[in-house]
This record gives structure tokens, C-alpha cells and sequence, in this order.
């Protein structure tokens, strides 16, 4: 009775772990400004870090994070990377923007 019940067990397993081919990566446009702040989603293109999580990512750079953030909120980009002032001056502007993740370092600073 026990041997029946592992070969059961093993033939559900090795059904549930068929193959099924490689998964459709999804597209989605990155706005970003070329500058040094921003080198850490370019490396992360690079070395193929989006397409490991399932994006298809397309990178859109501009020269400032501001022109990044115009992108996203004109419908040209689904993200966008910029610092933190042009996101104020839109939300005073009455254009609402979420922030979805903060990169930030420092040394001798208060928290």
C-alpha cells in the first residue's frame, strides 16, 4: 500500500512540473535620465535583471529626471526614475504621481 502511494505521489509531482515552454516576457518602457544617479536601473538592464523577473524592458533616456517624469505622465513611459523634486512641482501642479520604490545613500546623515 505504501509503494502505491509514492508512485501516485510521484507521477501527480512529475505531472505538475511538465515543461511548458518559456513565458512571454512582459513590454514595459522605463524612462530614465542619463546621469550617474540613475546607473543602477542601466546596469540593471544590462545584466538582464528585468527579463530574469518576467520585463521586457525598453529604456527610454532623457537628460534629466524631469524630462524622465514628463514621459511617464504624457503616456510616452509606464515608469519613470527621477529624484524626488520633479515629483513634488507635478503634485502641485495637479499632475499625481505614485512612487513605487526610493534608492537613497548617505554617510553621516540623520534618519
Amino acid at each position: 500500500m505504501r509503494l502505491l502511494s509514492l508512485q501516485i505521489a510521484v507521477a501527480v509531482a512529475c505531472g505538475c512540473t511538465q515543461q511548458r515552454g518559456p513565458v512571454p516576457l512582459e513590454p514595459l518602457t522605463l524612462a530614465t535620465a542619463a546621469l550617474p544617479n540613475f546607473w543602477l536601473v542601466r546596469v540593471a538592464h544590462a545584466r538582464g535583471y528585468f527579463a530574469t523577473e518576467g520585463l521586457e524592458v525598453t529604456l527610454l533616456t532623457h537628460q534629466m529626471g524631469k524630462l524622465a517624469l514628463d514621459a511617464l505622465l504624457e503616456g510616452r513611459a509606464d515608469l519613470a526614475a527621477c529624484a524626488e523634486t520633479p515629483v513634488v512641482f507635478a503634485e502641485l501642479r495637479g499632475q499625481h504621481a505614485s512612487v513605487l520604490a526610493s534608492i537613497a545613500s548617505g554617510t553621516r546623515n540623520q534618519a
